[in-house]
């Protein structure tokens, strides 16, 4: 969807979180992570229980660079869903960056657990994890 589609269906009911969180992932194809990230709190504040948004929110403030935001907002989706692949995924991502890599590892051994989604991916990760810490 264009985001001129999407202003237009935010005219018309700028109460719908899905299409705050469809601008939002339109902007983050675009690489404007800030204006996503925006929209993703828009979205959040309509409805706060939506695991993927709170993935979404995170996966923006790991493109920024602001990583233990980024760990409260997987941390939050997996309060909704503690099963929830993407969120161990990107929680790991996050801790990885922190440097907090035995976290990270765990995150992402259990992300590989959870779906088939996070595994590529996932597997990547783990493989450098695992270097991180062997080299140390």
């Amino acid at each position: 969807m264009s985001l001129i589609k999407i202003d237009q269906a935010l005219a018309i009911n700028p109460a719908s979180s899905r299409t705050w969180y469809e601008r939002g992932c339109v902007l983050a194809e675009a690489g404007n992570y800030t204006q996503a990230l925006v929209n993703f709190n828009q979205a959040l504040t309509l409805q706060p229980d939506d695991v993927k948004v709170w993935v979404f929110q995170g996966v923006m403030l790991i493109h920024l660079e602001r990583y233990s935001e980024a760990l409260e907002s997987c941390d939050r989706a997996l309060a909704i869903n503690p099963k929830d692949a993407e969120a161990l995924l990107f929680r790991g991502v996050a801790l990885q960056r922190l440097g907090r890599y035995q976290m990270a590892y765990a995150s992402y051994e259990n992300a590989l657990g959870k779906g088939q989604k996070a595994s590529r991916h996932g597997w990547q990760n783990l493989k450098k994890i695992w270097s991180s810490l062997t080299a140390c």
